[in-house]
């Protein structure tokens, strides 16, 4: 499947005109998180996706040392970008008060605070696009927002909009899935450089939500599998692509979990971790942080 080659982010006069933008003087202040620090330079901040929260490792003795506490939760993004959100359990509390947050190496930064009772969530990023969903107070209904790290505002793409689950970028295509009360799943696509984007409908009908774009490649996935038009993958507790050719899966283990990275050309295992608890990646390398030990992995 042939995608649109990928673009340095432009600013059009449309967009600004159609934007919504959250200038400074109508930001909401953020509210202090209890993130957790990096004790000493032995010391790096991770995200832990499948518990959804913030802890610490430590780089001598190759374990955990501490957790942020249960009052609030990370909604990770794409593993190959530093921004997340976090927000509290809306089961819990009824005051939303959620945030953009940069996750890096030694310190958490809050990138944009939201009004109270509205939601952001991560949806798709690439190089020159950091999409997020968000919903207004009161409402469950999702809009797809552009953020510009640079001015720290975000721009409404108004037309994208329901309940959207999952999203991938492909160039100048924003492919998202949009959950139905037929409980199933439909996709859709729009593009990128135009904020007054009308979807367009790919795919009904599929069973699960999850999409991803790596290289020219659009990958979906069902009860058991990811797949394109030409591969399949076994579905595992999380996956990300990575890179041009690496699947990196959390396997679920009765002690925790385990880690693999995929070769998706050649669909063999090349690189396993055991007792894994996150990663990260530098733009080249794979870095896995377990129990016990530090993997690290070359990509291209």
């Amino acid at each position: 499947m042939k995608k649109p080659k990928v673009l340095s982010a432009i600013i059009l006069p449309a967009a600004i005109l159609l934007s919504l933008l959250l200038t400074a003087c109508d930001r909401t202040p953020a509210p202090t998180y209890p993130f957790v620090k990096a004790a000493n330079k032995n010391t790096i901040l991770l995200v832990d996706r499948i518990h959804k929260t913030q802890f610490s490792y430590n780089l001598e003795t190759f374990e955990a040392v501490e957790s942020m506490s249960p009052n609030y939760t990370i909604h990770a993004g794409d593993p190959q970008y530093p921004f997340h959100t976090i927000g509290p359990d809306l089961q819990t509390t009824l005051r939303a008060d959620f945030s953009i947050i940069n996750v890096q190496d030694r310190q958490v930064t809050v990138e944009l605070g939201l009004p109270i009772g509205e939601t952001i969530y991560p949806l798709a990023f690439s190089d020159s696009y950091l999409f997020f969903i968000k919903t207004g107070a009161g409402s469950s209904i999702k809009t797809v927002v552009r953020y510009d790290a640079a001015t720290a505002t975000l721009t409404e793409y108004p037309h994208l909009e329901g309940l959207i689950s999952f999203g991938a970028v492909g160039g100048d295509t924003l492919y998202y899935t949009v959950f139905s009360e037929i409980e199933s799943y439909s996709l859709y696509q729009a593009d990128c450089t135009d904020v007054n984007a009308q979807p367009q409908l790919v795919r009904d009908g599929l069973n699960r939500g999850e999409v991803y774009v790596q290289g020219e490649t659009l990958y979906l996935s069902d009860k058991r599998y990811l797949y394109s038009d030409q591969k399949r993958f076994r579905q595992e507790a999380l996956n990300y692509f990575i890179g041009d050719t690496c699947l990196l899966q959390y396997i679920e283990t009765a002690n925790g979990y385990n880690a693999v990275i995929i070769d998706t050309e050649t669909g063999e295992t090349v690189k396993q971790a055991a007792n894994f608890l996150g990663f990260s990646t530098t733009g080249n390398e794979i870095i896995m942080y377990c129990q016990g030990a530090i993997e690290c992995f070359p990509y291209k």
